[in-house]
């Protein structure tokens, strides 16, 4: 049987020849093995070994196994034709004892971008959050954006908030070789958004040189556990 919606047609963009495409993984959602390989603990096990911090009490310590089956997922990397994959490891992995402080050792600058939120002052609409939290204590309350679609995990759909940031970014720093989205998805479940919203934007005038979008692997998606599925 097969639905008669039908899916929104992909737009046509032409890209550099040296834009890099690729997908991308995190090391406590994706890679298991907590106690293999000499793994210290990390604050991630403590936090989801701690009762109803995640739906369903699950935990990642064995999650996609990527730890263990990494040349198969290199292989699939391989049959998928993604050029480029960016992934991190587990700093129990590196340093079991504990972290250490690492000083003068960044050479590159990311800012993270997980929604696009509205930020307003307290009003009859939008009342003051509680005390504790960050956005009371700045006096300011956020808020969806009007009118906006949500994905599976209520979040919302709003690809104007990424354009924006990126024309900030770009405006404001000047970023040498441009700018690289290292992380871009969203939990799908047939149509939650058009991902050619996101890539659009070095035809907009931002300097876009690569795009990796979020994940490789189904991933353990903290408090939601692993009932949303992000990978490809």
């Amino acid at each position: 049987m097969t639905s008669s919606r039908r899916r929104p047609r992909m737009p046509e963009y032409k890209f550099p020849p040296a834009f890099a495409w690729g997908t991308g993984s995190s090391a406590y959602q994706t890679e298991g093995g907590w106690q293999s390989g000499g793994r210290g603990l990390s604050i991630w096990d403590a936090w989801s070994h701690t009762p109803g911090r995640v739906a369903g009490g699950a935990v990642a310590d064995a999650a996609a196994d990527h730890f263990g089956r990494w040349r198969d997922d290199v292989r699939l990397l391989h049959r998928m034709g993604v050029p480029y994959y960016r992934l991190s490891l587990s700093w129990a992995r590196i340093m079991p004892a504990g972290a250490a402080l690492l000083r003068n050792s960044s050479d590159f600058f990311a800012l993270q971008h997980y929604s696009t939120l509205m930020v307003s002052r307290p009003n009859a609409t939008f009342p003051p959050l509680p005390e504790t939290s960050f956005y009371a204590a700045e006096g300011v309350r956020w808020h969806s954006t009007r009118g906006a679609r949500k994905n599976s995990l209520g979040w919302d759909i709003a690809p104007f908030g990424l354009y924006k940031l990126l024309k900030h970014i770009d405006e404001t720093y000047q970023p040498r070789g441009g700018i690289v989205i290292t992380e871009s998805g969203f939990p799908s479940r047939g149509d939650d958004a058009a991902p050619h919203e996101a890539t659009r934007d070095t035809a907009r005038g931002v300097p876009v040189r690569g795009y990796f979008v979020w994940s490789l692997l189904d991933a353990a998606e903290w408090e939601h556990g692993f009932g949303t599925r992000f990978g490809l």
